[in-house]
């Protein structure tokens, strides 16, 4: 006898319960208001990226300090929050995303409000230390 680890539990009973219709409703509403919600936020990230690049020169980088050893981050490190925000979009395009458990689809609910704040709000203050760094150089 074999067991399925991803399906099954150790005594043979199923791990999920089988979604209703209206459980894949709620989920592709729901996936397709994490996909504009993430689209906003990649195109706001992009924009402050855009403007920065528009008003210091490209070279400029930003010191940071890290157990003690100084660092620099050039303006390309603006790239980060929106690639990000990208590789939460690539997710949400599986032919199988539709498919949200009730628990998941909470937790998205509460969660992806605060990703996409944290994406342009991190983008926002590195743009704001890029700008400055800017400005004194």
């Amino acid at each position: 006898m074999t067991i399925d680890l991803k399906t099954t539990r150790p005594d043979g009973t199923p791990r999920t319960v089988p979604l209703t219709d209206d459980d894949v409703a709620r989920g592709r509403v729901l996936v397709r208001w994490m996909r504009v919600a993430l689209v906003v936020g990649i195109v706001l990230s992009l924009g402050l990226v855009v403007f920065v690049w528009t008003q210091v020169p490209v070279w400029t980088t930003t010191p940071y300090r890290r157990h003690g050893v100084e660092h620099s981050l050039p303006t390309f490190a603006l790239l980060l929050f929106p690639g990000l925000g990208v590789g939460m979009l690539a997710s949400t395009l599986r032919a199988s995303s539709a498919y949200v458990p009730p628990r998941e689809r909470t937790f998205l609910l509460v969660a992806m409000p605060i990703f996409v704040v944290f994406i342009v709000g991190a983008t926002a203050y590195l743009a704001s230390t890029y700008l400055a760094a800017g400005a004194s150089s």
